[in-house]
């Protein structure tokens, strides 16, 4: 039986494709652009796995959530404007993990957990109201990617620039999460190397250092790092950098079953027991995915299934040489990154979801109107039939009236 946090989302992602249907008019004129039928065929491919699915009612809802917030991010972009999306997102996150915060203080049986896996002696990281810590830091790294995209645009003051990235990067430290940091870094880093007049001379030293320690570990001649693993590492031991928490093992189990059943997979995300009987039991609780985007989508829908989701991340890694974009470079980044960890938008429909849909269906839009001009009144304009040469002549030789 489904609990009543199921049944809130189910009842809120209804009430969403309800309002989509309401506003079929306006978001038909972007609908059947590449990129969004590609995001619900992937959708569709995994409403349809629930027909083989060993857990066919929780395949279905994941489905039905990616579905939500496909349409959600569709009526997003086509009823409102950047600024006021950027807006709320900013101020609504800023809610969320200042309620985590406090909470933390008034709650902290809830916002707490210990350390995943064996990692007693790591202490505890702060959770919030997300469920997870790495769900937590993720909503704190989205957050610093949204109020620089605010700040760079003037949307809010400087001063207040600060003080909410000083509360997110508290809060990622506070989370412990690894996978937010390492994403957040590089996404930030490799935009910031593009745009800046330095950035051809950072990848040259970066290759150089790379090409320095291959000749160096030919030659024997590389120094044993393997104990400085041990002082990266939450709980002091190497085997926890190594074997990326435990992750390299789930994805050698997600491997197996990924063979066994190629092309449209176990159902999508629902492969839990697969796991859970693969681990030794005291680990059953951490080990519910393939804490990988890639694989998790691959054991899920197979091969087949997961081409149109292969299509459109591809497609908008591609437009990070071709068309640059500050703003979805780095969401875009920061979901693969961290998707190499953790299940991502392959996975549990979540807040990281929405986000990578909206960048998606704002990919589309973006290129439909003339520029300058509001989507809205631009998608009216792209829709109407092109005049003909002749109708065009005669028309501007009438009389102005």
């Amino acid at each position: 039986m489904p609990d009543s946090q199921v049944a809130l989302k189910i009842a809120a992602w209804t009430a969403i494709i309800g309002l989509a249907f309401l506003r079929w008019r306006s978001i038909s004129r972007i609908f059947f652009k590449p990129e969004i039928v590609l995001l619900f065929a992937y959708a569709a491919i995994a409403g349809l796995s629930a027909l083989w699915s060993e857990v066919p009612a929780f395949s279905g809802g994941a489905a039905f959530g990616l579905f939500a917030y496909g349409a959600l991010a569709c009526i997003v972009v086509v009823d409102l404007r950047e600024e006021t999306v950027i807006r709320l997102f900013v101020w609504t996150l800023v809610a969320f993990i200042c309620a985590g915060i406090i909470g933390a203080v008034a709650a902290p049986n809830i916002t707490w957990l210990t350390g995943s896996l064996d990692e007693s002696e790591a202490g505890t990281r702060l959770q919030g109201f997300a469920g997870h810590p790495n769900v937590f830091g993720q909503f704190a790294a989205i957050l610093i990617l949204m109020v620089m995209t605010a700040r760079r645009e003037g949307f809010i003051s400087r001063p207040i620039c600060y003080v909410i990235l000083a509360l997110s990067v508290a809060t990622i430290l506070a989370t412990g999460s690894r996978t937010a940091i390492v994403a957040l870094l590089i996404a930030w880093g490799l935009v910031a190397c593009r745009t800046s007049r330095f950035g051809g001379g950072v990848a040259i030293v970066i290759l150089g250092a790379l090409a320095f320690a291959l000749v160096l570990a030919a030659c024997g001649a590389l120094p044993d790092i393997v104990g400085l693993f041990g002082k990266l590492s939450r709980t002091g031991r190497e085997s926890e950098i190594l074997t990326l928490t435990g992750r390299t093992d789930l994805w050698d189990i997600a491997w197996t079953h990924i063979l066994q059943r190629p092309f449209f997979g176990w159902g999508y995300f629902g492969t839990e027991q697969l796991f859970t009987n693969s681990v030794d039991p005291m680990f059953a609780d951490q080990a519910k995915h393939a804490h990988n985007m890639f694989l998790q989508s691959l054991i899920s829908v197979g091969f087949l299934g997961s081409l149109p989701g292969f299509a459109y991340v591809s497609l908008l890694i591609s437009r990070f040489v071709s068309d640059p974009d500050p703003t979805r470079d780095r969401i875009i980044l920061l979901v693969l990154v961290s998707g190499f960890g953790e299940p991502g938008i392959f996975g549990m429909p979540v807040m990281e979801t929405f986000f990578f849909y909206w960048i998606l269906v704002r990919e589309t839009a973006k290129r439909l109107p003339p520029q300058g001009c509001h989507f809205e009144q631009a998608i009216d304009f792209a829709a109407q039939p092109p005049v003909r040469p002749a109708k065009a002549f005669t028309d501007s030789m009438k009389p102005i009236r």
